[in-house]
């Protein structure tokens, strides 16, 4: 049995207070924009010492992105604990991600940016520092543990038969996350200006496109 100690206890409460910190500020700006030093003063620390508990920005990225997915995660496990069918389970964690989109934007920008971080390997972790790499795989293991469990809301339905589909579940799977993290690009780059001219004059801001397509999907999924 793993034994913290007073100062472990501390010093994790203290990266709690740096990482509520960062929330609050990405209320107000994006990440990139925030300084180590707006940091430092908001959680009354020297910038010296906030780098004794993140060794660097990036490090900071991360822990930032995998506390998301973690809420994210603990969201999805709720709705799979629930008494419905597969489809309205399934229905219901993209509310809870939408949600979640909805209240964090700023935060969502990290999932783009770290994204290749999120499967450290040999040759990834000779790029970055040790503490980096660490916080990859939490966020690895995070997205695994979320991933996990909309496998589990599909199977479910295609075992109860509110979910029709010939293929295997996480098949469906990849399919259904990679349309809303496609939609969800798609849509950084319309709010930032970026838009193709044959798609000028459509709305593609991301609650628009996340519903359309989610409503496609269910309509080919589900049982009639």
């Amino acid at each position: 049995m793993t034994v913290i100690t007073k100062k472990e206890k501390e010093k994790e409460l203290r990266r709690i207070q740096i990482l509520n910190a960062v929330d609050s500020l990405l209320k107000e700006k994006s990440f990139e924009s925030i300084t180590m030093d707006e940091i430092a003063e908001k959680v009354e620390l020297s910038k010296g010492t906030l780098y004794l508990y993140f060794a660097s920005k990036k490090e900071l990225s991360l822990a930032i992105h995998n506390r998301s997915l973690e809420i994210v995660s603990d969201r999805f496990a709720r709705v799979l604990a629930l008494d419905f069918p597969g489809n309205v389970l399934l229905k219901k964690m993209a509310e809870q991600y939408i949600d979640y989109i909805e209240q964090n934007p700023r935060v969502m920008e990290l999932f783009l940016q770290n994204e290749m971080l999120l499967f450290p390997n040999v040759e990834t972790a000779v790029q970055i520092c040790a503490d980096e790499n660490t916080e990859a795989f939490r966020c690895h293991d995070s997205a695994a543990r979320m991933f996990s469990y909309l496998i589990r809301a599909i199977q479910v339905g295609m075992a109860d038969g509110s979910i029709v589909y010939k293929g295997d579940a996480k098949e469906l799977a990849v399919l259904y996350w990679g349309g809303v993290k496609g939609i969800f690009q798609i849509s950084y780059l319309y709010e930032r200006g970026f838009v193709l001219s044959s798609l000028e004059g459509m709305d593609l801001s991301y609650k628009s496109n996340i519903s359309n397509f989610l409503n496609l999907l269910e309509s080919a999924i589900t049982k009639k």
